[in-house]
């Protein structure tokens, strides 16, 4: 006799087709306020663009992260995906942009490794 056959049940995510187009709404409206200064008296239209498309991006990526853990709650094969999707992009342009500027040896790992924007400790200690 054979074992058994077990399937495992997996709800499929819902596709939300609208919400790639809002994507790409708050995407143009992050990049129009950098690429498109207008000059001072349109300064504060681009700020309002950069806010309300960063906004709009960090709502709906929560919103679909969210919902992708509840459709597939496992959270190491989450942050295995996250890694993978992210890292590679990030490491060949911070390899780019270090070998246009050739920081020193230290400043480049600390970019390739995520923690330059970390404020020193002696920053923290006020902080605390």
């Amino acid at each position: 006799m054979s074992a058994p056959v077990v399937k495992s049940i997996k709800h499929s995510m819902p596709r939300y087709p609208v919400l790639d187009g809002w994507r790409g709404i708050s995407i143009l409206c992050v990049l129009a306020s950098h690429m498109l200064p207008l000059g001072p008296a349109a300064w504060d239209l681009n700020l309002a663009a950069g806010y309300l498309g960063m906004s709009l991006f960090f709502t709906l990526s929560g919103f679909l992260i969210t919902t992708s853990l509840i459709f597939r709650l496992d959270l190491y094969e989450f942050a295995i995906r996250r890694v993978i999707r992210v890292v590679p992009l990030a490491w060949l342009y911070v390899a780019v942009v270090l070998s246009l500027q050739l920081p020193s040896f230290s400043t480049a790992v600390a970019h390739l490794l995520f923690y330059a924007n970390l404020p020193p400790s002696s920053t923290m200690k006020n902080l605390l």
